[in-house]
């Protein structure tokens, strides 16, 4: 999720959460079904055994690295801990932007995501190493 400290939050952050878990369910079932075809060629002699081992293991690489890619962008979507938010507030009182991000988050009645915190850590840094320069 790309997010900019310097403009408004979001607003569509439950949908592309929902999103993302539709993906990696129906992901996680393609590789699930995966296991089941590997199960029936070692269980069941059939004369397909070489399509169905085939089969299994391409949809089970494939699928579950499509599935690690979008686990991941639902990682993304995680409410912050206790010791992020405790990180962020301090950031807050630091930086004008980051407390003004913040403060629009809240308006939105929505908690900031882990996304949302690497960014703030970013925008914390880009500022710091700006002022080292000057």
């Amino acid at each position: 999720m790309r997010i900019d400290i310097t403009a408004d939050p979001p607003a569509d952050v439950l949908k592309s959460k929902k999103r993302y878990l539709r993906i990696s369910l129906a992901l996680l079932g393609v590789v699930l079904f995966a296991v089941l075809l590997g199960v029936i060629r070692v269980v069941f002699d059939s004369g397909y055994d070489a399509l169905l081992e085939n089969a299994a293991l391409v949809l089970f690489v494939g699928a579950g690295f499509v599935f690690v890619y979008f686990a991941e962008k639902l990682n993304e979507h995680k409410p912050l801990s206790k010791e992020q938010h405790d990180k962020v507030e301090k950031l807050c009182r630091q930086h004008q932007e980051i407390d003004r991000y913040c403060r629009k988050v809240a308006a939105m009645n929505r908690v900031l995501t882990v996304a949302e915190l690497d960014a703030i850590i970013a925008h914390a840094d880009a500022v710091h190493v700006r002022k080292k320069r000057e």
